[in-house]
């Protein structure tokens, strides 16, 4: 009878063992699986994003109704919000708000980065959505 209770502290040191071995191991695929998805997403958006800009055809910005209309088809399509911004930050189409109703997007990061090098991503939190998001954007030519 007195053998158990060596048996069952040795199976608790066991499993303690494990636990502590396979913990950081756990954290570490945790954060790995995170940042992979957060690459893979950026990289969807910003594809997406360059295709439909090629989509996108050379109509000056104030066919502001064939704009909206280009939001909406392109949103049904890739099953993204589409949010087209003139350089000074204010929407002009939009395909989940109305462009009246939101903010001007010129202080967005993604937005801001774009205009510089062409294209921008961010993750940042949405005021619209209530959590974290991921953004990409592309310059467009009118």
């Amino acid at each position: 009878m007195k053998k158990r209770p060596l048996l069952g502290g040795i199976f608790l040191i066991l499993i303690a063992m494990v636990v502590i071995a396979i913990a950081p191991l756990t954290i570490f695929n945790m954060q790995s699986f995170t940042e992979f998805f957060y690459s893979e997403t950026e990289l969807y958006l910003l594809e997406s994003g360059s295709l439909l800009k090629n989509l996108f055809p050379n109509y000056s910005s104030a066919d502001v109704a064939f704009i909206r209309k280009f939001a909406a088809k392109a949103s049904e399509s890739t099953n993204l919000r589409v949010t087209i911004v003139r350089e000074d930050g204010k929407v002009i189409a939009d395909s989940h708000s109305k462009p009246e109703d939101m903010n001007n997007h010129a202080d967005r990061p993604e937005i801001i980065k774009a205009l510089s090098e062409g294209t921008g991503t961010s993750r940042r939190n949405s005021a619209t959505m209530a959590h974290d998001m991921m953004y990409a954007a592309h310059t467009l030519n009118f």
